[in-house]
């Protein structure tokens, strides 16, 4: 999978990559927030020397990409499902199972916080426009 973004800093042989968002809705969506806020950093093997303001292609693994889904969506809704069974087994209560079911849902979140800083998946695979 691949995009294209800016380079905002350079760190030896890693940069921070300022990709753009395709909005789903097109460019000029008034109703909807969301396509206010189309950038996502990433931080990027720089093996081709990028320079800060350079115009890249990043490239991403399509497993590495479509793991990071799995963990993202699909897992949440498992861990939902197995949380509630396994608390209205336990717990005997509606209120204590959907409490449980919660604080199950809350601690994968501060898990999948810590787990998303740990790999670097993305690489600059070209430079599109060298800034001058």
């Amino acid at each position: 999978m691949t995009g294209q973004g800016r380079v905002t800093k350079t760190d030896g042989k890693f940069a921070y990559v300022l990709c753009v968002r395709k909005s789903a809705c097109g460019e000029s969506c008034v109703h909807c927030k969301i396509c206010e806020n189309r950038g996502v950093q990433v931080l990027a093997e720089n093996s081709i020397g990028a320079s800060e303001g350079d115009t890249v292609s990043v490239t991403a693994s399509t497993k590495s990409v479509l793991f990071s889904s799995f963990i993202l969506y699909i897992l949440p809704v498992i861990l939902f499902i197995v949380s509630l069974i396994l608390g209205g087994a336990v717990f005997k209560s509606e209120k204590l199972s959907l409490i449980f079911t919660a604080v199950s849902l809350a601690v994968w979140l501060i898990v999948i916080k810590f787990l998303g800083k740990k790999e670097i998946t993305h690489t600059i695979s070209e430079v599109i426009y060298h800034r001058d």
